[in-house]
């Protein structure tokens, strides 16, 4: 399987996928700085995120809409997607200096609006967040563009990845082990999960949210062939992302 020219397989050195996440901190200039800084730093990929807020939360007041712990807690869901969001105009020049650099990037997709809209890009692939990997519709939607699929598990049980594993089996697919907590602590990485998703799929990889790297480097003898992990230029900032993102350096030192 190929992700722009980089080829992905067992046994191979994994792709590296620099997740741009909330660090673009409502900035446009600051968007396009971190896909400078991923390149000179050894990333082979970009993701940026599509969403927009409407389209998968509403801005109600009630207490199951506010974020009970982690590094967002008391944070109500639709303000905390509307500081995270990138903007519908900063696609095109987003994608434009990713292209200009040389470098693949793609998108998570959130709805079907989203992927219709992210075809006017060519994007290299689609990710399925942990969080939309039950959004069958959603699932369809993003395999008849016939791009790779990159789907995350990490709020999924057994049952659901089966069911969803049905539903892209036509598609090329990479399936990232992820625990969806923010940092997640060494101990919870439960690389394990990897050699469950393998006894499926062929293309297993991780997304990592643990601070350093040697979860990383776990996971690449465990045979992951792609590895995600968020880039921001002001770790230990005030940022959305600061708190469990590395910064050019470290990303450097963790490729």
């Amino acid at each position: 399987m190929k992700i722009g020219d980089y080829q992905l397989g067992y046994g191979r050195r994994p792709m590296i996928v620099a997740e741009l996440g909330a660090s673009h901190n409502g900035n446009l200039d600051t968007a396009l700085a971190l896909i400078v800084a991923a390149k000179a730093a050894g990333a082979d990929s970009i993701k940026v995120q599509a969403f927009l807020p409407d389209s998968i939360t509403r801005n109600f007041d009630r207490p199951e809409f506010v974020i009970e712990k982690g590094p967002w807690q008391g944070r109500h869901l639709h303000g905390l997607y509307v500081q995270a969001h990138m903007p519908r105009a900063w696609f095109a020049p987003l994608f434009a200096c990713a292209y200009n650099l040389d470098i693949p990037i793609f998108a998570s997709v959130f709805s079907e609006e989203d992927v219709e809209f992210m075809e006017e890009f060519d994007p290299a692939a689609y990710k399925l967040s942990s969080f939309e990997l039950v959004d069958t519709g959603l699932s369809k939607a993003a395999q008849m563009k016939r791009r790779p699929l990159i789907l995350s598990t990490g709020m999924a049980n057994q049952a659901e990845i089966n069911d969803a594993m049905r539903v892209t089996a036509s598609s090329p697919c990479i399936w990232l082990h992820c625990v969806s907590s923010y940092p997640t602590h060494m101990e919870k990485a439960n690389l394990g999960w990897m050699e469950v998703l393998r006894r499926n799929q062929t293309f297993v990889g991780l997304s990592d949210h643990t601070l350093g790297f040697e979860v990383a480097q776990m996971a690449t003898a465990r045979g992951a062939c792609l590895i995600e992990k968020h880039i921001t230029l002001t770790p230990g900032g005030e940022g959305l992302d600061d708190g469990f993102a590395s910064g050019p350096e470290d990303f450097a030192a963790f490729v």
